[in-house]
């Protein structure tokens, strides 16, 4: 299950990913292999890691401590490796169009209520892109593919592919 924390703070309310599916991105080499690194949080800041499977070096990934963004690290790899590899900055809430307004859009499109408009809370992702699929479905929409928001992306985990063609879909509606 992937999990969304929201807060709804007076002047700049804000979603947060909990747990769910984030990439396994190489800021080195760009590689993104489609099976997604499981985010439950971190300890410290520190994420985890994983080799490239492409450029074969090390990429460390860490937070900041449990808040986004996530910063994905290169390291080389063999006697000469060290930490001054590239870096690059993903903050899924963003990309994955998981901030608040987003659902503040959802709840005007199904009139369901999805945030708590005051102090803060948790929820489950899916049960939410399952409410928008109906409301597509309901109103006879075409599922259309929508772009991803970042040009070093080429792939996008579920749910959070569907939730963004739903988004996408609906929004055509808007224009």
């Amino acid at each position: 299950m992937t999990t969304v924390h929201y807060w709804a703070r007076r002047r700049d309310p804000v979603t947060e990913l909990r747990v769910g599916p984030i990439l396994t991105y190489c800021p080195n080499c760009h590689f993104i292999p489609h099976s997604p690194h499981l985010y439950r949080g971190s300890r410290y800041g520190d994420v985890g890691g994983f080799s490239c499977q492409q450029c074969g070096g090390r990429v460390s990934v860490r937070d900041q401590d449990c808040r986004p963004p996530i910063q994905y690290s290169f390291m080389p790899d063999g006697p000469s490796g060290g930490s001054d590899g590239p870096s690059e900055t993903i903050v899924y809430e963003t990309l994955y169009r998981i901030r608040w307004t987003d659902f503040e859009r959802v709840e005007a499109w199904t009139g369901r209520t999805i945030l708590g408009k005051t102090g803060s809370g948790t929820f489950e992702f899916e049960p939410v892109v399952e409410l928008l699929a109906s409301h597509v479905r309901r109103q006879g929409l075409e599922v259309r593919e929508a772009p991803i928001g970042l040009g070093i992306i080429t792939w996008i985990p579920e749910p959070f592919r569907q939730w963004l063609d739903l988004l996408h879909s609906c929004a055509a509606l808007e224009r």
